[in-house]
């Protein structure tokens, strides 16, 4: 089981601070060579002190051992999103990914992913396929500390355009850096402190959907 509590402050504007929420639980199957597991999970957004978005899901992932260092890992998944304050925007969804995972040293690890993502909206000016490549690396500085880096990129195309746009295409680039502090030798039940920074630049052929943002994240995830 495992829960996530985050929260995003702007520094220039109130209006966009968010506070979100995830709960999950795994059911995992371990081989020798390989590991399969299905986890359920829920996740919760609020905006500006407001409910915004419910999107329970399952996703089903499987990892196997190529050879010492490298394993090749997928995972295929259902979302259903509720938007609380513009229904037109209520979906459901697909996603899907493959890729592969080295532990390049000890404290080392290095992977590479293509994700794919398929949306039913409501109205279908905001159905949309998006799809593309990330990668991390992620180092154990001590054993309470923990540094990940990540990088994605992804194209965005909505289905249909609206009266006065057309069909909307977007090309979403994210960067983050993530850094983890054990504390659970003080708070118990596996608690981490997760602090994260991201730049997101999102360029977009509908001209006041353009914008580049800068995000600081701190919460609290544990496990029990």
């Amino acid at each position: 089981f495992q829960g996530v509590l985050l929260g995003n402050g702007y520094f220039d504007t109130s209006d966009f601070n968010n506070e979100y929420m995830s709960l999950s639980a795994a059911f995992i199957y371990r081989d020798k060579d390989w590991s399969a597991s299905i986890q359920p999970n829920i996740g919760l957004s609020r905006q500006a002190n407001r409910m915004n978005e419910t999107t329970p899901g399952v996703t089903a992932r499987f990892s196997r051992n190529l050879n010492q260092t490298l394993s090749l890992t997928g995972s295929v998944g259902y979302i259903n999103r509720t938007v609380h304050l513009d229904h037109y925007r209520n979906a459901d969804g697909v996603v899907g990914s493959v890729g592969l995972v080295a532990q390049v040293q000890p404290d080392l690890q290095v992977g590479a992913d293509y994700n794919m993502q398929r949306e039913h909206a409501d109205a279908a000016v905001y159905s949309r396929r998006l799809h593309g490549p990330s990668v991390f690396a992620a180092y154990r500085i001590n054993p309470q500390w923990t540094v990940v880096g990540n990088y994605s990129y992804s194209k965005v195309k909505y289905d249909e355009g609206s009266l006065f746009f057309p069909a909307r295409e977007d090309t979403q680039k994210t960067a983050s850096l993530t850094t983890l502090w054990d504390i659970s030798p003080w708070a118990g039940r596996n608690m981490v402190v997760r602090a994260q920074y991201t730049q997101i630049d999102n360029p977009s052929n509908i001209g006041y959907s353009n914008y580049t943002r800068n995000i600081f994240s701190v919460g609290v995830q544990t496990q029990f």
